[in-house]
């Protein structure tokens, strides 16, 4: 990914994933959008969406281009990060890359995105830039 810091009103996510050599025959690839909340010793995980970007096996060499768009109605289920609030709330997202080859076996990557709000004038407000 080209960043990994994001804006929730209207940003788009890009980057690509590169196979250069495959070691077991994919059946299908899964982007996903999580939403973990921490309140103490209690930990949710939501999935805000979910995408299949492909479906069959790569081949070596193969480059996938992802373009993510954060706007419309996904935008009504994001807040900001959030991080050590008064020491009882963490809410972090996280990109999922699940691959899932031939026996159904699933292989994780995950990548932690930055949540921020900005205000009219493109600056960010000072509560974002204090987490």
């Amino acid at each position: 990914m080209e960043k990994t810091i994001i804006d929730i009103s209207g940003d788009v996510l890009q980057g690509s994933i590169t196979f250069h050599k495959i070691p077991v025959q994919l059946k299908s690839i899964e982007l996903v959008l999580l939403r973990i909340e921490t309140t103490g010793t209690e930990k949710s995980t939501n999935t805000i969406t979910k995408f299949e970007i492909v479906d069959g096996s790569p081949s070596n060499d193969q480059i996938i281009p992802i373009r993510f768009l954060i706007a419309g109605p996904l935008t009504k289920k994001l807040t900001r990060t959030m991080h050590r609030i008064r020491n009882l709330l963490n809410v972090a997202y996280y990109l999922d890359f699940v691959f899932v080859d031939e026996q159904n076996r699933r292989f994780f990557k995950q990548l932690e995105l930055i949540m921020k709000r900005e205000i009219v004038g493109r600056q960010l407000l000072r509560e974002d830039l204090a987490t």
